[in-house]
């Protein structure tokens, strides 16, 4: 049963986080930012876009996406096997 659902959702959990991850890299990058919206640094998402570009192109982007495919594909794999297991259960009793 994990093979057949484990392995496929963990590719897509990869496959998702390498698609995303730069989008995330700016949405970590704001939230982080100053409280103050004077001193903010990243104020719009085009603007923080640029600025994560120029301190070190995409390598910026993808900073911390090791950690992050580490955890993508058990964690994805886990979760639809546990959804599987739940919705059967649940099925099996009402």
């Amino acid at each position: 049963m994990c093979d057949v659902l484990c392995h496929p959702t963990g590719t897509g959990g990869i496959i998702y986080w390498l698609i995303i991850f730069p989008v995330d890299c700016i949405k970590s990058a704001m939230q982080t930012d100053s409280i103050d919206p004077a001193k903010r640094k990243y104020t719009t998402i085009p603007t923080t876009a640029r600025l994560l570009w120029a301190e070190g192109g995409v390598k910026r982007f993808y900073k911390g996406f090791t950690p992050c495919l580490i955890r993508a594909a058990p964690a994805n794999g886990v979760m639809l096997l546990t959804v599987d297991k739940v919705t059967t259960w649940l099925n099996k009793n009402t």
